[in-house]
């Protein structure tokens, strides 16, 4: 699954990149990914999102973990375990997209969740 904020998502460059992201990550984005777009001043319970779904990783693109419901202090580019489901906080795709370092750190991270 991926999250994002709305106004991220529904751009069109930060799009493309993040189909890149999940092709470089060996995953069918059109049959595999759940994309959760949650407009930037709401906040969700993402646990309780994800107890009638079959995703077990989620990527999520520039939202604290705060304002998805979970009391943690998420490391940024570190997968981390939280009950069944893997987790990977990561910068916004617009800071993705226009840094090369953010772009190697996510990579690295992205390695390291998905097996590459």
């Amino acid at each position: 699954m991926v999250v994002g904020g709305v106004a991220e998502l529904e751009n069109s460059e930060n799009y493309d990149l993040l189909q890149k992201i999940l092709i470089a990550a060996n995953i069918d984005w059109q049959k595999e990914v759940g994309v959760g777009a949650i407009p930037d001043d709401e906040e969700i319970d993402l646990l309780r999102e994800l107890l009638n779904s079959c995703c077990s990783q989620i990527m999520v693109f520039g939202r604290s973990a705060q304002s998805l419901g979970l009391q943690l202090k998420e490391p940024i580019n570190q997968v981390f375990a939280l009950g069944d489901h893997q987790y990977l906080f990561t910068r916004s795709l617009s800071d993705i997209r226009d840094n090369q370092l953010h772009k190697k750190n996510l990579w690295e991270a992205l390695q390291i969740m998905f097996d590459l």
